[in-house]
């Protein structure tokens, strides 16, 4: 069974502190039907960091992107 669950957004607020760029790359299998990293929450997550940095006054880029499975090269 595979189990997943959200970083916490302190963690990955000090994880980019110093990135202008970043893709967010979900995946729209197992972790979708979790809904800790599927296209929802690649959505969600891209624009609360948006939101932190701009109102930090540091603004950044942010990708998204959702693969159908990030577990096999085949779909990669």
């Amino acid at each position: 069974m595979i189990v997943a669950e959200l970083k916490p957004f302190e963690e990955i607020m000090n994880m980019i502190r110093d990135r202008e760029k970043l893709l967010i790359l979900g995946c729209g299998s197992c972790v979708s039907v979790c809904m800790s990293g599927g296209e929802k929450q690649v959505e969600l997550l891209a624009s609360a960091l948006r939101m932190a940095r701009n109102r930090e006054g540091n603004q950044i880029t942010v990708g998204e992107k959702t693969i159908l499975r990030q577990c096999d090269p085949e779909f990669i």
